[in-house]
């Protein structure tokens, strides 16, 4: 395996009710630097890295992929803090269900 999954496994209760974000330790206003924004951003680059390699060939150059850890943190407050954020705002209209605007 080309990297230890087990040092990102985080997430305790998979997809639970537990998978929230004080369980995970988020918190919106930490930002960047928040401990899980800063895992799931490395694992996002691993993840990138590892499929570039899969599916190029093996003499082509492998770029830098660096993840956006200000989206990181947006989306998590999304998924984790409240639908009613700009993430999903921005990703939908008046006719998009559940219907948050």
């Amino acid at each position: 395996m080309f990297f230890k999954f087990a040092t990102f496994a985080f997430f305790s209760y998979y997809h639970s009710i537990y998978d929230g974000a004080e369980k995970l330790g988020y918190s919106y206003e930490t930002g960047e630097s928040s401990s899980i924004v800063r895992r799931v951003s490395t694992l996002a680059e691993k993840l990138a890295e590892f499929l570039w390699k899969r599916s190029s060939s093996p003499s082509s150059r492998v770029p830098a992929f660096n993840s956006n850890r200000t989206l990181v943190n947006e989306l998590l407050h999304c998924y984790l803090d409240t639908a009613a954020c700009r993430m999903f705002f921005a990703a939908s209209n008046k006719d998009t269900p559940p219907f948050y605007r």
